[in-house]
């Protein structure tokens, strides 16, 4: 079993923190978006042989990020157009050569995956029930629970589920064939070749998809959703002072976590704050991240991003703790 990550987006909907850092390293409950989507299939028990990753915008951040994880075996390749989703995993053909889990990088998710390794069908797509399915892609099911259409933003809406942008998919060789098809034919979703188009072309010819719903759907696409998918795991086993941060004179207002090598003094910290290896001295954060090499002094920060390397010094009178 592979594990395909498409990476190569510029994460224009995250700026200006995307300007200096590629989006799947955003940092999010004390580490970066992509560790956590890793960790999640290192420790499921799938027999997941590498990780392919699809890189291109800041790829060179991405590959040094894999020299110190370690917990998998990984392998680049380089999407030059930015063309879509189905046009990214294309650029992974000459490497798939098993069944594959495809899964992109703004899909934080809670659920098992474990029942993967048994599944009987042909692949299974990944959803989730939201109150307007309206303005997502949707995915269309009987009875049974195999799939039968795929809607993009249909209104009415066929169903309330809604593709999470997470697949598993057993005949990756039939999915590359119908992917071919679909460019060949021009078959297009607002100018870019969407996996979803794939996998009717797959329908027309025969496979079988169960849907599969997760207990929690976590976005990271834009920074208000990057902010409550922080907030969210830090209520859900995620928080925490690690050991080797320096926390002197501080009060800590739970949920937190704050990173080895963080040096925190004189401030209230939290509820909902992540702090990487920064700076903190006199200030108030609440529902913030800090990202590594931050420092900040004498400020009031709320419901914000304070990206890499950011260096800020407020009026200390406006500080009082």
């Amino acid at each position: 079993m592979q594990l395909i990550i498409p990476l190569a987006g510029k994460g224009t909907r995250v700026r200006p923190y995307t300007y200096v850092t590629a989006k799947p390293l955003l940092q999010v409950a004390g580490k970066p978006v992509l560790a956590h989507i890793l960790d999640k299939f290192a420790g499921s028990g799938l027999p997941i042989t590498e990780a392919i990753l699809i890189v291109g915008y800041h790829g060179e951040q991405i590959r040094e990020f894999f020299e110190g994880y370690g917990r998998f075996t990984a392998r680049f390749v380089e999407q030059k157009e930015m063309l879509g989703q189905a046009h990214a995993v294309l650029q992974a053909r000459h490497l798939v050569h098993e069944d594959a889990i495809i899964l992109f990088v703004d899909t934080l998710f809670e659920g098992d995956v474990g029942f993967l390794k048994d599944v009987r069908e042909d692949g299974v797509i990944f959803a989730s029930e939201v109150e307007d399915p309206r303005r997502f892609g949707q995915v269309k099911h009987g009875e049974d629970g195999i799939v039968t259409d795929f809607a993009e933003k249909a209104d009415p809406p066929v169903s309330n589920l809604v593709n999470i942008g997470f697949y598993y998919i057993k005949d990756t060789e039939l999915m590359f064939r119908c992917i071919d098809e679909q460019i060949d034919r021009g078959l297009k979703t607002k100018g870019e070749y969407f996996l979803p188009d794939t996998f009717k072309l797959m329908l027309e010819k025969g496979t079988r998809f169960r849907v599969a719903k997760v207990d929690a759907w976590l976005d990271a696409g834009v920074p208000d959703t990057v902010l409550g998918t922080n907030r969210y795991l830090l209520e859900h086993g995620h928080a925490g002072v690690q050991e080797g941060a320096t926390v002197e004179g501080c009060v800590i207002r739970d949920p937190v976590s704050i990173k080895a090598g963080a040096v925190c003094t004189g401030s209230v910290i939290g509820p909902g704050v992540s702090v990487g290896n920064a700076r903190v001295e006199d200030c108030f954060l609440e529902d913030t991240i800090v990202e590594d090499g931050v420092s900040v002094k004498d400020i009031i920060v709320k419901h914000a991003i304070l990206g890499d390397n950011t260096r800020t010094k407020g009026n200390p009178k406006s500080i009082r703790l």
